[in-house]
């Protein structure tokens, strides 16, 4: 991914496709378990991730789960 992809995404210009997301966490190093439930939030929208949230309960980050 190029510099001017991840610029897209942090300013909402592009939603981070949900299959990208342990790519990106790992090309970030960042957690990918907080990068998913962003991407998620972005891709199906507020109201949804809640519902989602209902029925699968709270994701976990790696330090959490450590």
């Amino acid at each position: 991914m190029n510099g001017n992809l991840i610029s897209m995404f942090k300013s909402g210009a592009s939603k981070i496709p949900l299959d990208r997301v342990p790519a990106l966490a790992r090309a970030l190093e960042t957690d990918p378990g907080f990068l998913m439930c962003l991407a998620r939030e972005q891709a199906v929208g507020q109201t949804a991730s809640v519902a989602v949230l209902e029925v699968f309960g709270t994701p976990t980050t790696i330090n959490e789960r450590a």
